[in-house]
């Protein structure tokens, strides 16, 4: 919590000098985040928006802060813009695959998350989050696949060895 504050501290500070920072708006918006002031992120993420509109990191914070007030459209619209800016960016779309999911739309969860993983082929939270979605679609097999491909990327993941043992398939 400390280091947020003093982060939040260092941008304020940075922003008084040069309000033109769009970086200083996106950091402190990330900060405030952290700390669970969705509110304070959104604003700032939305300053940084206004000053440089091809930042696309400002559009993806501000999504996960949306994400994180249960503003599922907003969220997953701040992603699409990231998406337009930066097409090649794992995060983007691995965001937007965890905020479809929580919408329920498994589908496009699966297309997102798979994204992702074209571009970002170690992202262990996309083949687990993939998986939670096969899952819930009612394909086993390919949970399986994507739980056991989780655990050879990051063997200590307790979610996809308890979902593959739920699933009751071997490691």
């Amino acid at each position: 919590k400390g280091e947020y504050d003093k982060a939040i501290a260092d941008e304020t500070k940075a922003i008084k000098i040069n309000p033109k920072d769009a970086k200083a708006y996106v950091t402190r918006g990330a900060a405030y985040a952290a700390k669970g002031e969705y509110d304070k992120a959104i604003a700032d993420e939305t300053k940084a928006i206004e000053i440089d509109p091809k930042d696309a990191q400002a559009y993806v914070n501000r999504g996960v802060a949306y994400g994180a007030k249960g503003e599922y459209d907003k969220e997953i619209a701040d992603y699409d813009k990231a998406i337009e800016i930066d097409p090649k960016g794992a995060d983007p779309y691995y965001n937007r695959g965890a905020a479809y999911a929580a919408k329920g739309e498994y589908d496009k969860a699966i297309a997102d998350f798979t994204k992702a993983i074209q571009l970002k082929p170690d992202l262990a939270e996309a083949y687990y989050n993939r998986g939670v979605s096969y899952e819930r679609l009612g394909r086993k097999a390919e949970a399986i696949a994507d739980y056991r491909s989780t655990l050879a990327l990051s063997r200590l993941d307790t979610d996809a060895q308890a979902a593959l043992k739920r699933l009751g398939a071997a490691p």
